[in-house]
């Protein structure tokens, strides 16, 4: 017998039970019951973003000494 049936349910299980990147689409760990003021990579109006996305679109600032002495 065959287990391809597991295999497609299993994805469809976990995707159900996360949301999903309003970007990418892909998986972002983030609940759909945890509320909004709590998660990470969450943008109002647009939703919730996995980590890739957010920092694709939101880069981390680095702080260069070398700007502030000039």
């Amino acid at each position: 017998m065959s287990n391809q049936w597991l295999h497609r349910w299993i994805p469809a299980f976990i995707r159900g039970k996360y949301d999903d990147c309003v970007s990418c689409h892909g998986n972002t760990h983030v609940e759909k019951h945890l509320p909004m003021h709590l998660r990470q990579h969450y943008i109002e109006g647009a939703g919730q973003l996995c980590e890739h996305c957010y920092t694709m679109l939101y880069p981390p600032m680095s702080h260069d000494n070398n700007d502030e002495n000039q």
